[in-house]
């Protein structure tokens, strides 16, 4: 948590993860119906077996297979029992693993590229109109250039970062002038 108050970009991409949420409820659901119903299948079929008792025993024993972090632990006590089993945690695996999962994980990247592009847009759409503004400010009342005593103040205000120092803006206010001229030569006619 730390580190996310820290960083601007975490705390954006954090906030875009948390705004595409919506997104993949479905498919979020989708997952959870599939890993209901092989618990509730567990249940039915493995009876009697520790691993299946309860729904929490089979939900907890389900989730373990889906996140594959001790997975022997839950199919071998079925298997020993029953050699058939294989083919339910087989099809468990198949559907929920490789195929939910992956649509999950595809359904969050969409989301969050959904995300990540309309505020690239916003930031755009920002910039270009402040300096639209910031144009207009320059240029004065129904002007369409900016001259060179406006873009002079301009560039020794920008270039010296608020601190007025004499000499430096000198030196700043002959760096405007052949900074124009670069402009006004500028062969693309931007």
């Amino acid at each position: 948590m730390v580190v996310l108050a820290i960083t601007k970009r975490l705390r954006e991409a954090a906030g875009r993860v948390g705004c595409s949420i919506p997104k993949v409820l479905d498919a979020l659901a989708a997952l959870a119906l599939c890993v209901a119903a092989f618990v509730w299948l567990g249940m039915v079929l493995f009876a009697g077996s520790a691993r299946f008792d309860t729904w929490g025993e089979a939900f907890a024993s389900m989730w373990v297979l889906f996140t594959t972090a001790n997975c022997p632990d839950v199919f071998v006590v079925a298997l020993n029992q029953n050699r058939g089993a294989f083919l339910f945690f087989a099809v468990y695996l198949v559907s929920s693993l490789f195929l939910l999962n992956n649509v999950l994980l595809a359904a969050v990247y969409s989301a969050y590229r959904d995300q990540l592009r309309a505020s690239v847009k916003a930031m755009h759409m920002n910039r270009r109109e402040a300096l639209g503004r910031a144009f207009a400010l320059l240029a004065g009342p129904g002007g369409e250039r900016i001259d060179a005593a406006a873009w002079a103040g301009f560039f020794v205000v920008y270039a010296s970062c608020g601190r007025p120092d004499r000499s430096r803006a000198r030196l700043e206010r002959s760096r405007s002038f052949a900074v124009l001229r670069l402009f006004e030569n500028d062969p693309s006619g931007g």
